[in-house]
C-alpha cells in the first residue's frame, strides 16, 4: 500500500467510524471507495494476480482420452529461464496438488523449488483473455484462423481482428500506467475509466462464454 500510495495510485479518506479510527494504523484513514469498487470482481482479481506473477506461467496438457482406469493427472509444462520447455509438478502443499482436471489450460505460480523434481507452489488458474491483457508481448500470425502468441510461447487460436483488439487494449493500458507513473497527479479513475470498463467487460464476457 505504501508504494502504491507514493506512486499516486491509492488515495486515502478519513473514516467516519470512531472504532475503525482507533484500530487503524493509518490514523483513521481508509483506502478510497474508488480503489475498492472492483474488490469483489474475481475475474479482475485473477487478472491482477497474473500481472503480478507473470512470467511464471504453466501450461496444462491433458492426457489423451479413452484410457481405462482412474483419470491420469495432466502434464504440467513451464518454460525454463533458458527458454526450454520442461515438465514440472505441483508441490504436495499446494491446494491443487491432487487435481486431475483444471478449469483452464494455463496457471500462474508464485514459487518454484527443485528437490527430487521441479515443484511449483501457490498456483492460480488464468484465462486466455487475462494472459493477453496482462502477460507479455503479443505477436500475431495471420491465417484462417489466426494465432496470437504471448512471448513466443503462449499461443491462442483467434481471428486477426480479435488479436489486434487485444494488442491495442494492452498498449492503451501500458500508456495509461506509464503516464500515471510519470505524472502522479493524473486522476486515473477519470482518465482511464473507459479503458478499465472495456477490460472489465471483456473479462466478464469470457466468464459468460465459458458458462454457456
Amino acid at each position: 500500500q505504501q508504494l502504491l500510495t507514493q506512486a499516486g495510485f491509492l488515495q486515502w479518506q478519513r473514516s467516519n467510524r470512531r472504532r475503525d479510527d482507533e484500530r487503524s494504523s493509518n490514523g483513521g484513514a481508509q483506502v478510497s471507495d474508488e480503489a475498492n469498487q472492483n474488490s469483489s470482481n474475481w475475474e479482475l482479481v485473477g487478472a491482477v494476480i497474473c500481472a503480478g506473477l507473470y512470467p511464471n506461467v504453466v501450461r496444462v496438457d491433458e492426457p489423451p482420452g479413452g484410457a481405462r482406469g482412474p483419470p491420469k493427472p495432466p502434464k504440467l509444462v513451464t518454460r525454463s529461464p533458458e527458454g526450454r520447455e520442461e515438465g514440472v509438478q505441483l508441490h504436495p502443499c499446494c491446494v491443487s496438488f491432487d487435481k486431475t482436471k483444471f478449469s483452464t489450460r494455463w496457471l500462474v505460480y508464485h514459487e518454484r523449488v527443485q528437490t527430487t523434481a521441479v515443484f511449483l507452489r501457490d498456483c492460480t488458474p488464468v484465462t486466455p483473455y487475462t494472459l493477453l491483457l496482462f502477460g507479455g508481448n503479443i505477436e500475431i500470425q495471420p491465417g484462417s484462423p489466426g494465432t496470437a502468441t504471448v512471448d513466443k510461447w503462449i499461443g491462442f487460436t483467434c481471428s486477426v481482428k480479435v488479436a489486434v483488439l487485444f494488442r491495442e487494449l494492452r498498449a492503451s493500458l501500458d500508456r495509461l500506467l506509464s503516464d500515471k507513473i510519470k505524472q502522479p497527479n493524473i486522476d486515473i479513475h477519470k482518465d482511464g475509466k473507459q479503458l478499465v470498463d472495456a477490460i472489465l467487460q471483456l473479462l466478464g464476457s469470457e466468464k459468460t462464454a465459458k458458462a454457456k
